[in-house]
């Protein structure tokens, strides 16, 4: 695998999508609400002590996560990334279990929950399931 930096605002959507303790960052809506700015404080607190486990946990889920390169054409979906970026990068988006890593070139720039940021894709198997009782209506 190449080299690939983190951005600290990688790190803290990690540990914010991993944990549930700071689920409450991504529902609240409220302006200086207490328990927000407690629990970015113990983010920060924890990205500085534990620094180098977080990094290998993002190394180990992009090594074992797949690329989704449709995603790339989904002119859509790449709007926001060009506006915030440019469009002369490298844009990678690597799935592993529900989260989606954003590469831009050789930097992890955020991490996402897959099934929310994807909203004008679907995500289902190619092939469905027969179902054996629609099938002997037609048999019958």
């Amino acid at each position: 695998m190449k080299r690939v930096f983190f951005t600290r605002h990688c790190q803290e959507r990690l540990l914010q999508r991993r944990h549930k303790k700071f689920k409450h960052l991504d529902k609240c809506k409220k302006k200086n609400c207490a328990d927000c700015d407690l629990h970015k404080k113990q983010i920060y607190d924890y990205i500085n002590d534990h620094k180098k486990e977080i990094n290998i946990e993002i190394r180990e889920s992009l090594a074992n996560g797949h690329e989704d390169r449709s995603l790339i054409n989904n002119t859509e979906f790449m709007l926001a990334y060009y506006d915030r970026y440019g469009v002369d990068h490298h844009f990678s988006f690597i799935h592993h279990d529900d989260l989606m890593f954003v590469l831009v070139d050789n930097t992890v720039v955020t991490c996402v929950l897959a099934k929310g940021h994807i909203s004008g894709t679907t995500r289902r198997s190619k092939f469905k399931k027969k179902d054996s009782h629609s099938e002997s209506l037609w048999y019958n």
